[in-house]
């Protein structure tokens, strides 16, 4: 399974936010994602947004122009023992955001 999750992780090192990108390319099986930053306890969950659908046939239409759309995660990044702990939903796009809480 892990062939079927790509992800990237940025930070600005300006403002402290660390924006990880997430794709679960699995078109039926959700998938966990870790995220082992050093110390973990020390980043915010600002938010977590997804782009899933049901059917991973749906697509938006000139009638439906919001039919597949980001939103908020329905069950967004959690903090654990290991780090922040996701499960991305099949054929789904994610991005989560954190804010550091100290300084970089």
């Amino acid at each position: 399974n892990c062939a079927m999750l790509d992800s990237v992780a940025v930070v600005n090192d300006t403002t402290g936010i660390l924006t990880v990108f997430a794709l679960n390319r699995s078109a039926t099986d959700a998938l966990p994602l870790t995220i082992r930053a050093p110390g973990a306890a020390m980043w915010k969950l600002l938010d977590h947004t997804e782009l899933s659908h049901a059917d991973p046939l749906a697509k938006n239409s000139a009638d439906n122009p919001g039919h597949v759309a980001p939103k908020p995660a329905l069950v967004p990044a959690a903090l654990t023992a290991d780090g922040w702990h996701a499960v991305l939903p099949p054929a789904s796009w994610n991005v989560l955001r954190f804010q550091s809480l100290r300084p970089l």
